[in-house]
């Protein structure tokens, strides 16, 4: 007997057409049902790699990307009442806190001026 016309027929019978499709169902079955298994592990780890490559990689994306000249010139662009209205859309919610804390301390102030004036009231 001849070998190698054994090998051969050995290989092009697990070659043919229906023993690729089983094998090949057979692998996709079980990739299948291990991923499903596997979901929220892989999810998790798909996850954190993501979330630690951004994390690792953020110096060089903003070097990259040179955010501060991006913003500088979109401003300088922006027509300056809309600067003044982005400002203000801003600070709208310091500014009512600001406003609050002056009537609080300036109701303060004129308390204790009224005590002091009641108080140091000249009696002649």
């Amino acid at each position: 007997i001849n070998i190698h016309d054994y090998i051969q027929i050995d290989i092009n019978h697990i070659i043919n057409d229906d023993n690729i499709n089983n094998i090949e169902n057979k692998i996709s079955y079980l990739l299948y049902h291990t991923l499903k298994k596997q979901n929220d592990n892989l999810s998790v780890f798909i996850s954190n790699f993501i979330m630690n490559s951004i994390i690792n990689n953020m110096p060089k994306i903003l070097n990259t990307l040179n955010v501060e000249n991006m913003i500088k010139s979109k401003i300088d662009n922006m027509p300056t009442k809309d600067v003044e209205n982005l400002l203000l859309s801003f600070m709208k919610n310091h500014f009512k806190w600001i406003n609050i804390m002056g009537f609080i301390i300036g109701f303060i102030i004129g308390v204790i001026q009224v005590i002091m004036l009641i108080f140091l009231k000249n009696p002649n």
